[in-house]
Formats: C-alpha cells, sequence, structure tokens
C-alpha cells in the first residue's frame, strides 16, 4: 500500500498546483497495478475511496475546489510583461509625474562613468553635476543651465566641469547659440 501511496502523490505532484479530478486519482491506481508486476488489485468505486482516504491523511496533500474564472488544468501564471504593465498603470494613476523608476545607485554609477570605482576628483558635488549632464544624452546642457538647475555660481560650475573633463567623463562642446557640456 505504501508504494501505491507514493505513486499517487507522484502523480499528483506532475499534475501541478491545482491537483486532479477524483476520476483521474483512480486512473492512477488502475495504471499502478497494471504497470506493476505484482499482485492484481480490482480498482472498484470502494478499493479507490480507500486510496483517497490513505492519500488525503499525507502531510503534502490538500484537497479543495478550483478557484472561480480558472479554467485551465494548472495555474497559469500572468506574464511578467503584463504584470508590470498593469502596475505601471496602476502606480501611474495613482502617483502621477512623481512615480518613478531607477536602477540601484552601483548600477547607474558604473553606466555613466564606465567604472565601478570612483576617483578622487569626482566628489558628491561633480557626480551630481554628471548626473544632470548625462540626463541631456547627446545634447548635454549649458553652464549656465548647470548652474540653474544645481544652484552652484558659475565659478563652481567652471570647476565642476573641469573636473569632469580632466576625468575624461564630459567633453565641452562650444555652438554659436550656446555655451553646452556634453558625454563624450
Amino acid at each position: 500500500m505504501d508504494v501505491l501511496v507514493h505513486h499517487c502523490l507522484r502523480e499528483l505532484s506532475f499534475d501541478g498546483d491545482l491537483g486532479c479530478n477524483v476520476s483521474r486519482l483512480k486512473d492512477f491506481i488502475v495504471n499502478y497495478y497494471s504497470n506493476s508486476g505484482g499482485p492484481q488489485q480490482v480498482a472498484d468505486d470502494t478499493f479507490c475511496a480507500f486510496v483517497w482516504s490513505v492519500v488525503v491523511q499525507q502531510p503534502a496533500v490538500r484537497v479543495g475546489v478550483v478557484p472561480p474564472g480558472i479554467t485551465s488544468e494548472v495555474y497559469v501564471a500572468p506574464q511578467i510583461k503584463a504584470r508590470r504593465q498593469a502596475a505601471a498603470v496602476e502606480l501611474k494613476q495613482r502617483h502621477g509625474d512623481d512615480l518613478r523608476i531607477a536602477v540601484d545607485p552601483q548600477t547607474s554609477f558604473a553606466a555613466i562613468t564606465g567604472s565601478h570605482i570612483r576617483p578622487a576628483k569626482l566628489s558628491a558635488m561633480v557626480y551630481s553635476a554628471l548626473q544632470l549632464i548625462t540626463r541631456g544624452r547627446e545634447e548635454g546642457i549649458t553652464t549656465v543651465e548647470l548652474g540653474r538647475r544645481t544652484k552652484y555660481d558659475q565659478k563652481t560650475c567652471f570647476y565642476v566641469i573641469k573636473q569632469l573633463v580632466e576625468l575624461d567623463l564630459v567633453v565641452k562642446k562650444s555652438s554659436l547659440a550656446t555655451n553646452s557640456t556634453g558625454r563624450g
């Protein structure tokens, strides 16, 4: 009997989170006896009810009904993309433009600087300026705009940009209309 119960538990496991119906359990029992090569057992309703009573006493076995709305044989998880999209729409409605998505600071630092090592010249002020400059992508931002966004005076902006140029993290570009700093 232990081997039969083990066989039924194994077959139930292969049926997934939603398990199977009672008639499928009978199929497991019939299959076991037809392939076991041992003594045969008549798998009538009484015997199957007895096996049922033993199987449901096993600690790993749950008995219940299929949740409403589930039509598949196993629980089918929603696609991650669909779940993320639904969550994003809900969060956007709740938080508006305050909603942000970001990577961790180490990932951002490595992407912006091309290294995991922070040079001594890359102070917090210099790195803040670098982040604003990289947000402008190829266009960069003007030194005046950098001062406006950081509230640094123009002498400080000049110094910060000088540090970034020396670190080879940005290049200075001049145009007739504006004086801007962009990523190199």
